[in-house]
């Protein structure tokens, strides 16, 4: 199996790389349309980064984003 140089620490253990999702990858976890992630972005509602002028979403991220934005249930 080939290593990749982003897969090690600098004491060469392996870590586990957080995907990056595009705004695509996004709507398809969310269901809602771009326009909606364009706003949330454009708002700074929603963790992102910003790579070669496209936007990019860390799935852990957006997983604690979506988590706290839970409402408990009603009694």
């Amino acid at each position: 199996m080939k290593k990749r140089p982003s897969d090690k620490g600098s004491r060469g253990i392996r870590r586990e790389v957080d995907p990056l999702l595009s705004v695509r990858e996004l709507c398809a976890v969310l269901g809602v349309p771009p326009a909606t992630i364009y706003q949330l972005t454009h708002r700074g509602r929603i963790p992102h980064f910003k790579i070669a002028n496209r936007l990019r979403f860390r799935q852990s991220e957006i997983l604690v984003w979506i988590e706290a934005r839970r409402i408990p249930p009603r009694r």
